[in-house]
């Protein structure tokens, strides 16, 4: 029996397999001069299955951040690898990776979560900004990236994100009283998670989910509960089609679909009480603001507001607070740092106030320990891209519809890219005639381009209202000398929840 499985699954990955003809090349001397795809160097081709189950994303809890280096260490700035239905192309050179996205065409395509996308269109569910491609994916990314990218937009969900920032410090408090004798906090990434959860919140649904109460109402602890289980599925599900991993891991795909099922529900009744309410307003003459209003204003179907606030919920949760983790990590051990930012957010903000949006401009270093943060612990680590076009990179030509992962992780520890690169080193982003340019392709942990992160600006203001909160409230210090590495679970994490000590200043 168990045979039979793996046969099927070998030969429907072999027929799943993206194709790599080129398009007819243009006669220029960099292609006609390239070396062929056949020659990049990378692991010895073996058959597919034994490819998959030697992997170590398909047996191991973890995967060790070293992972993202070794092939690069063994093959030099460029190899391939084949992985599951995906074919590979790895690049760690800084020009290479400019080249790259900058030839990105008018429709830029990323690699899709099949599982995602495949569970939408099964139910007959709108595609989002994460999940759709072309002219459908750009007509959307236009009309929301008005409201999540322009700083003037942005600037007006401060307070409610200072609101949520209080009452993640009053929890932290008590839970460091109740469970972490005094100083510690416990499970500090499900408090970020939430906080993180809470804060997009806001934006998205324009309401309070309560996942930072002592009593939660049982449909937002369902909701919470399916997001998080939809993160901890993915990895496990990404690099297989879905019908391959209903058979191959039927119990991980069901739970996966059924918290699809959960947030997708939930995300629906939320929107369309909000849609209610905005309604009633504008029947009573009534002026509306909000995201929700403004995607009402468009011509976005209900449909497609589903989708993409699903979508975005999905790509904002996690990326942010596991950031938070890294920042409280370095700067518990880095106290002359943690002394400098609480000194510049005390020089701006007046005691027992909150930070404004025009407070954070005037905070250049605490911008840059995110930065810094991002450089060392970039959220993905890769940039990933589905070529439109052959292309040339580090010598060779790279056919259409390939896939290349240009090393973010690694450019961001290169010592060609960044002077003694495994210190924390704030500093080095301050503008400076001394600092040495910082090349722009170095630093990508938002991506480039059209598709780059829509939530960018959103993130930052969680992030940065949060650190500057911290630094008025508490002292920090590590709760053990134990070196904490990055490992991957979809994305680049702590290996183990920060343990970090939190003194009232």
């Amino acid at each position: 029996m168990q045979f039979n499985r793996w046969h099927i699954v070998e030969r429907f990955l072999q027929a799943c397999q993206v194709s790599t003809e080129s398009k007819p090349l243009s006669n220029t001397d960099e292609l006609a001069n390239a070396k062929p795809f056949s020659a990049i160097p990378g692991p010895r081709l073996l058959p597919l299955i034994y490819n998959l189950l030697s992997s170590s994303i398909f047996w191991k809890k973890d995967v060790a951040s070293e992972d993202l280096t070794k092939g690069f260490e063994a093959y030099g700035p460029i190899f391939k690898v084949k992985l599951g239905a995906f074919s590979l192309v790895n690049i760690c050179d800084v020009d290479g990776v400019e080249k790259l996205c900058r030839q990105e065409g008018k429709y830029p395509r990323r690699i899709i979560v099949e599982s995602w996308r495949h569970w939408r269109d099964e139910q007959g569910l709108s595609r989002g900004i994460l999940t759709n491609d072309g002219p459908d994916w750009k007509r959307m990314r236009v009309l929301l990236d008005k409201q999540l990218l322009q700083p003037r937009h942005v600037a007006t969900y401060t307070n409610n994100f200072n609101e949520v920032v209080s009452d993640l410090i009053e929890r932290l408090k008590r839970i460091r009283e109740t469970k972490g004798k005094g100083l510690t906090v416990p499970d500090i990434d499900q408090e970020l998670f939430c906080w993180s959860l809470e804060t997009v919140g806001t934006v998205l649904y324009e309401i309070r989910f309560g996942g930072l109460s002592e009593t939660r109402q049982p449909e937002m602890s369902r909701f919470i509960d399916a997001v998080q289980n939809i993160f901890i599925t993915t990895i496990k599900l990404l690099y297989l089609p879905v019908k391959i991993n209903r058979i191959i891991f039927p119990k991980l795909q069901k739970l996966h679909e059924d918290s699809w099922e959960t947030a997708f529900r939930i995300t629906k009744k939320l929107i369309d009480r909000k849609y209610a309410e905005i309604h009633e307003k504008l029947e009573r003459g009534e002026e509306t603001s909000g995201f929700l209003s403004y995607l009402l204003s468009t011509n976005m179907s209900k449909e497609e507001v589903y989708g993409n606030i699903a979508d975005i919920m999905l790509g904002a949760v996690d990326t942010t607070s596991n950031t938070m983790q890294w920042v409280l990590y370095e700067l518990s051990r880095h106290s002359d740092i943690q002394e400098q930012l609480h000194a510049e957010v005390t020089s701006v903000v007046s005691a027992g106030c909150l930070p404004s949006y025009d407070n954070l401009q005037e905070m250049p270093f605490l911008k840059a320990i995110v930065k810094e943060v991002l450089r060392l612990y970039p959220v993905v680590g890769v940039a990933a891209r589905v070529l439109n076009d052959d292309i040339v990179l580090c010598g060779y030509h790279i056919p259409v519809n390939t896939t290349v992962l240009g090393s973010t992780f690694v450019l961001g520890r290169d010592p060609k890219q960044f002077k003694d690169p495994l210190a924390f080193k704030p500093e080095r982003w301050l503008r400076s005639d001394s600092n040495d340019a910082i090349h722009n392709f170095a630093w990508l942990p938002f991506g480039f381009g059209p598709r780059s992160c829509i939530g960018r600006r959103v993130a930052e203001l969680e992030m940065h209202l949060l650190l500057a909160r911290i630094s008025q409230k508490f002292v920090l210090k590590p709760a053990d000398n134990k070196p904490l590495k990055p490992c991957i679970r979809g994305f680049l994490v702590p290996e183990r929840p920060v343990d970090v000590q939190f003194i009232d200043r």
